[in-house]
């Protein structure tokens, strides 16, 4: 009924997907041919765009109500949302884990936020970004280690912003 929009793996054998139904979904293989949903995450009000892992046991995902929602689960079995971040106007469409700490979202307000866990606090953002839309990314050279960073984003993250930009953004985090 509604289209999946984004995988991540959690481990050989367990996977999440997001769709616009405004859920995730859990799905785990036992006997290595039958996959099965484990566990259905509700609490976004929109569409969900996006997931990422930061552990086997801590995803993130995003989404069309402007939030970014951390979901834990702390006893193998059952996930539950132990943070939602707040702070973009507009959807919120891509994730990305820069560390087992630190994550990256991407926004239509044309701003990206780096963010922490478990604290949940706003490291750094990143303004001014190109309409999301647009296609091409400026090149820039920089050190290895934002170029690192960079190569980490998924494709259709790094629209809307360059590399220097990120760059800026992240230094503050040093």
């Amino acid at each position: 009924r509604f289209g999946l929009y984004d995988v991540a793996m959690l481990n050989s054998d367990t996977f999440v997907t997001v769709s616009l139904d405004r859920t995730a979904k859990v799905w785990h293989c036992d006997d290595g041919e039958k996959w099965h949903c484990t566990a259905t995450l509700k609490g976004h009000t929109d569409w969900v765009y996006g997931v990422a892992v930061l552990n086997p046991h801590t995803i993130v995902t995003v989404s069309r109500d402007k939030t970014a929602k951390v979901w834990c689960c702390d006893d193998g079995e059952k996930w539950h949302c132990a943070a939602t971040l707040k702070g973009h106007t507009d959807w919120v469409y891509g994730v990305a884990v820069l560390d087992p700490c630190t994550f990256v979202t991407v926004s239509r307000d044309k701003t990206a936020k780096v963010w922490s866990i478990p604290t949940t606090e706003e490291l750094a953002l990143m303004t001014k970004l190109r309409e999301w839309r647009n296609a091409g990314i400026k090149e820039l050279e920089l050190d290895e280690r934002w170029q690192a960073v960079y190569d980490k984003l998924p494709a259709h993250f790094k629209y809307g912003f360059s590399l220097q930009e990120l760059s800026e953004a992240l230094s503050d985090i040093d």
